[in-house]
């Protein structure tokens, strides 16, 4: 199994994940066209995908591009059980009745050759926002857990996150950043660090090391993903998280997925 953050932020967020035996995206919150070009990236077409999986309905997220790309291409659209009644209202029927639209709750699901098991996390989208643990057919345990807007880390989200071999984790701001800039609004600021908003840095590096503790094994890669354009830089966000796991002695090789680029694959035996 193997992943690839094609684009992470604001302007739009696509993750795909593959194995020999099929393909699926989490999320993909873009237009068309650009949703066919971060794919043609690592040689990948719409067609070629099994499943579109949905954490939740901000547009950068999901949107009618979605929609229509999975239509377009027969590709079985996931998406949060309680968040059908908002993706009914907010689209036309003969839209979503061309589409192979598939509910999930809070019980392991399977997507291709994939199996997904939801967690609720916090963010002010409706309903629901979902992270997901996945793991390929034949394993028994997590290969890669994925959360990219949440609020706050309780400690009742350790569960999902430890022992998993790899984790992509919303690293959204550094607090000074967001606080001295004058040309955003205090109602902003007050959302983005709300329990309804995102992770700083900091809080990202506290969940992390919190996860590492109880955990038997040290994940095998970390990904910080849904960096703030303004208010932080991958350097930045890299260099606080990985000094927090340093500081524990924890060596995980730590990645920012970026807004306007993809990063690597990465592959997980």
């Amino acid at each position: 199994m193997k992943f690839c953050v094609l684009r992470s932020g604001s302007s739009g967020n696509c993750t795909l994940i593959s194995d020999e035996k099929s393909k699926i995206l989490i999320d993909a919150g873009m237009s068309q066209k650009k949703i066919g070009e971060v794919l043609k990236e690592t040689g990948t077409e719409p067609k070629d995908l099994h499943s579109i999986v949905i954490t939740h309905l901000h547009s950068d997220h999901f949107n009618y591009s979605t929609l229509r790309v999975c239509i377009k291409n027969n590709i079985s659209l996931w998406v949060h059980e309680r968040n059908l009644p908002c993706l009914r209202s907010s689209f036309k029927d003969e839209h979503l009745d061309e589409l192979t639209l598939n509910s999930f709750s809070d019980k392991e699901f399977q997507a291709g050759s994939f199996f997904l098991q939801p967690f609720n996390i916090s963010h002010d989208a409706y309903a629901v926002t979902s992270g997901f643990n996945i793991r390929p057919r034949a394993a028994g345990e997590s290969y890669l857990t994925y959360a990219s807007d949440l609020g706050h880390f309780p400690d009742e989200l350790i569960q999902f996150f430890k022992n998993s071999r790899a984790i992509v984790l919303e690293s959204n701001h550094d607090p000074d950043l967001l606080w001295k800039n004058p040309r955003r609004p205090f109602n902003h600021k007050k959302r983005v660090t709300g329990q309804q908003g995102h992770l700083s840095n900091l809080q990202a590096a506290e969940a992390l090391v919190k996860t590492i503790r109880s955990s038997i094994k040290a994940p095998e890669i970390v990904v910080l993903c849904h960096l703030s354009r303004d208010h932080n830089t991958p350097e930045l966000a890299v260099e606080t998280v990985g000094t927090a796991l340093n500081k524990e002695g924890i060596t995980t090789p730590v990645y920012a997925a970026k807004r306007q680029e993809r990063t690597e694959f990465f592959e997980i035996i």
